[in-house]
């Protein structure tokens, strides 16, 4: 039955957008996106494939089908189309517009792909046994390389990422470890200075004890000045009454020497936050500031001072509170202790306030965002949301980001077994903290994978090459084999002189023939024939010559039957023609005229005419057949009539039952 090829098309790139939508939705709702792009595009081009074989022999069933040649052209086609689409198209977006976009190109390109390549073909016709072979090896090898490309390609990629994410959790690892080490040196810093403090504390109080505070601020000064000749980090030390007064302050200048701010000089901070909170100390507790800028007179110093302060109360005999102690950290020092070279480290050191404003570790134009207002726009929570969203998960991580990895972790007080005893007070106060981060750039992980790549890539080509070349050769080994076993077959059911269908052939298609008369009631009929002054040129001329003549009698009787006639040889001189149904009368008379004129010409043979004759049996395969020896014994005997008539003519065996002689002879 003819197709509608264009209706066909149109059909099948329709139904193949609704099927793909499914196959998608289907996959987002099984929640296969885990299992990583490639196992997603190899389920999805499959599942795809497959629905575009059966959906197309569903829609040719009616021009009998897709044969298997086909069906290896449309499932290729289909995957790697699908797989192509899938890599264009963006993957992260898995919404209705990606799903919308992969279903309609792979509708567009496989269609038109599938018409040139399979519809097309379809209503050329058939092609020739050879080229049908030809064609199915080619696509089922192709088809079989992609597959094994397709599975060696997911086995690699596989490696790789299980290579990268080693590397990845080795760095990790490795940068968190040198992370805790800097943590750990800042607390120690901290640290020292809280038993400075500590020891300050206790010498205010004996001093207070035993002359009070008056008295002491001469020797308190001098022995000040002393520790700032000690700790070379320390900018200032500050003894600050109840009230708020600084009744000693020792400095570093900017030639950083120590200097005693006389009395006029000192200034009042009871008005600011770090002297509030340390007032409400108990004994032994210290208060630890954030890390920011130094303020003189009520503005910030310029150029930038950024400081730590540490302050604690101390107490007279009676246990009244009579002021702090205060310490100001130079915390350029600790910071410049982030910027030496650090080895293995790879990362870059970044120190972030608890509310993400930059301390170190970026340009001086993002830095204080937490204390100047106009640069809290450029803190990091600004810049990576993404990485700061995960920081706040826990006190530290990994975090993977397009531009590399980023390590952290959380600094503070309680960090340290003894300076976290010392900072945690009963008021709630509690001690600062920050980001300690360090950000391993991408290049990194590039350049540790470029070997790695490079021998799977090589892996990758020389498995690409060997099968390549292993479907060649077993492509041509399964085409030499299908050649072998069509000549085996083509010997087995053909004369080898004449190509015509040997007496094996020919009396398999009776019995089916007969058969089908008996079923449907539509007469056949069959012809058999002996040549007629066939001997004179064997015995004249030998075999050679009488194979040529039979080849040339071959040639003419299939020259005067109908195309979808059987002509065959049934061993020597003899040939039976099976002349399919529904006949007429007229038609057996036609079909033995156009015979016996075939033959009105002589047959030359090795340059000599020989005028040959053909006597013609014919007998209709009505039902009382019950197998095709009785038809071909009842044609035989026909031909004997003929003969005995007078040669080159032809009998028609009558159609009532046969006689008991005919059964006993077939």
């Amino acid at each position: 039955m003819l197709l509608n090829y264009r209706r066909v098309l149109l059909f099948f790139m329709a139904s193949m957008v609704l099927a793909e939508l499914a196959i998608m939705l289907m996959m987002k709702w099984l929640g296969l996106g885990i299992l990583g792009f490639w196992l997603v595009a190899l389920f999805d081009a499959t599942a795809v494939s497959l629905t575009a074989i059966i959906l197309l022999w569903g829609l040719t069933s009616r021009a009998g089908g897709l044969s298997t040649d086909a069906q290896l052209k449309t499932g290729a086609i289909v995957f790697v189309t699908e797989l192509l689409v899938m890599l264009m198209l963006p993957m992260a977006d898995d919404g209705w517009l990606f799903f919308w976009l992969d279903a309609v190109l792979l509708s567009v390109v496989s269609g038109l792909l599938i018409n040139w390549q399979v519809l097309l073909p379809l209503q050329r016709g058939k092609k020739t046994w050879s080229t049908e072979v030809t064609t199915s090896i080619f696509w089922g090898g192709l088809c079989t390389y992609l597959s094994l490309m397709t599975c060696a390609g997911i086995i690699l990629l596989s490696v790789y990422q299980q290579q990268q994410q080693q590397r990845y959790e080795e760095v990790s690892a490795a940068e968190m470890s040198h992370l805790d080490t800097i943590r750990q040196e800042l607390l120690a810093n901290l640290h020292e200075a809280a038993l400075d403090l500590t020891l300050l504390a206790g010498q205010a109080e004996r001093l207070v004890s035993q002359t009070g505070l008056d008295f002491g601020e001469p020797q308190l000064a001098a022995d000040y000045m002393t520790y700032l000749k000690v700790r070379r980090d320390y900018a200032m030390l500050r003894l600050i009454d109840s009230q708020g007064e600084e009744r000693v302050r020792v400095e570093r200048s900017r030639g950083q020497e120590a200097v005693n701010i006389p009395a006029g000089q000192r200034q009042n901070k009871r008005q600011h936050d770090y002297f509030g909170k340390a007032m409400q100390l108990a004994k032994g507790e210290i208060y630890i500031s954030e890390l920011e800028l130094n303020i003189e007179h009520g503005q910030i110093e310029i150029p930038y001072n950024p400081v730590i302060r540490l302050a604690t109360p101390f107490f007279d005999e009676a246990g009244n509170k009579r002021g702090i102690v205060i310490i100001n950290l130079m915390a350029d020092r600790l910071l410049q202790g982030l910027s030496r070279p650090r080895q293995p480290l790879m990362g870059q050191l970044i120190l972030l306030h608890k509310d993400a404003g930059w301390l170190y570790g970026v340009e001086k134009a993002r830095l204080w965002g937490s204390v100047l207002d106009e640069r809290r726009q450029h803190r990091f929570a600004n810049s990576h949301p993404e990485v700061w969203d995960q920081m706040q998960g826990g006190s530290e991580g990994i975090s993977r980001a397009p531009e590399g990895l980023y390590v952290y972790q959380k600094l503070t007080a309680r960090d340290h077994l003894v300076l976290g005893a010392m900072t945690v007070d009963e008021s709630g106060l509690q001690p600062p903290q920050w980001w300690l981060i360090s950000v391993v750039d991408r290049a990194v992980f590039e350049q540790d994978m470029v070997k790695i790549r490079h021998l799977l890539l090589t892996v990758s080509l020389f498995f690409a090459v060997l099968t390549a070349i292993g479907i060649l050769l077993f492509s041509h080994t399964l085409k030499k084999r299908i050649e072998a076993e069509r000549k085996l077959h083509h010997l087995a059911h053909f004369d080898f002189l004449t190509g015509l269908a040997n007496r094996a052939l020919f009396s398999c298609t009776l019995q089916r023939e007969l058969q089908h008369s008996r079923r449907s009631g539509v007469d056949s009929a069959l012809f058999y024939m002996d040549l007629d002054n066939f001997k004179p040129i064997n015995d004249r001329l030998g075999h050679n010559a009488g194979d040529t003549a039979l080849k040339e009698v071959a040639r003419r009787l299939q020259h005067s039957v109908r195309p979808y006639d059987t002509v065959a040889r049934m061993g020597g001189d003899e040939f039976a023609i099976l002349m399919t149904g529904p006949i007429r009368p007229e038609d057996i008379d036609t079909l033995a005229k156009r015979i016996l004129n075939a033959f009105d010409l002589p047959v030359e043979v090795a340059g000599q005419p020989f005028l040959l004759g053909v006597s013609i049996g014919v007998t209709l395969l009505h039902q009382s057949f019950t197998s095709h020896e009785q038809a071909l014994a009842v044609a035989d005997q026909a031909m004997y009539n003929a003969k005995k008539t007078g040669k080159h003519c032809f009998f028609l065996a009558p159609t009532p039952k046969m006689s008991k002689d005919t059964d006993d002879r077939s």
